[in-house]
């Protein structure tokens, strides 16, 4: 996996992956507002997947995975690697319930959260823009207090780069703007990254998740990942958007 390399905004090429850090104001998307509308519980353990509508979030859901707070909900998951070959990682996720493409419209979506428990190995995924190949177009992950953003290049190649930190309350608040011309604003904490996307990859239909989740070499020991969202949100501007199948 290839490093981001920092550079002025204006030298960003397309398909390099390259981004440019700058300090962002707090924009007002940053207000407290945990809104699950639009988004579907996804409950995920090694054999089985649980879908739980948006309507029944609303109306004080609650298991083991998925507990209303005051200001918002927990999510928890398993960190544990999967038992065999045709395994599900587990995870708990709020996904979004429609399709949408990336050159159809600008799309506004974010989150904050509290860390509450971090697996003991393995990397802790905060969001993801996931395509309907299972392919993430871009990725958040913690990396100790640091938030690194991957996303995929041309030729197979992949991308990575710090993008912002954890507060010293174990809070990350993020958000993400991208725009039809291919262009992706990244804004974690207050610090904002540029990226360009691969042409190739903007007629793909895509949804956006964010949850509980641990992926890598997590080992097969018992263990825990879990957050607390204060803020959710998904905004689209102009995008032409299909149920899920």
């Amino acid at each position: 996996m290839r490093k981001l390399f920092l550079i002025p905004a204006f030298a960003l090429v397309f398909g390099t992956g390259a981004s440019a850090q700058t300090r962002l104001a707090p924009a007002s998307i940053n207000a407290p507002s945990f809104d699950t509308t639009g988004f579907d519980l996804q409950e995920i353990q090694s054999r089985s997947v649980t879908v739980v509508p948006g309507a029944r979030l609303q109306a004080a859901y609650t298991d083991a995975s998925y507990r209303p707070i005051a200001v918002g909900a927990a999510l928890a998951s398993d960190a544990i690697k999967p038992s065999s070959y045709h395994a599900l990682q587990p995870r708990t996720e709020l996904a979004e319930n429609q399709r949408w493409r990336w050159q159809d419209g600008v799309a506004v979506l974010g989150a904050t959260l509290h860390i509450d428990a971090k697996p003991r190995r393995g990397t802790m995924v905060l969001a993801e823009i996931v395509s309907d190949k299972n392919e993430a177009l871009l990725r958040l992950t913690l990396d100790g207090d640091r938030v690194v953003a991957a996303l995929p290049g041309r030729n197979g190649e992949k991308f990575s780069g710090v993008v912002g930190t954890v507060n010293t309350d174990g809070i990350v608040s993020y958000n993400i703007e991208t725009r039809p011309e291919g262009t992706m604003r990244v804004d974690v904490n207050g610090t904002g990254s540029f990226f360009l996307i691969d042409p190739s990859r903007l007629a793909l239909p895509v949804s956006f998740h964010t949850g509980a989740q641990a992926q890598g070499d997590v080992g097969k020991g018992p263990d825990k990942v879990q957050v607390s969202f204060s803020r959710l949100t998904a905004r689209h501007y102009g995008v032409a958007s299909n149920p899920r199948a």
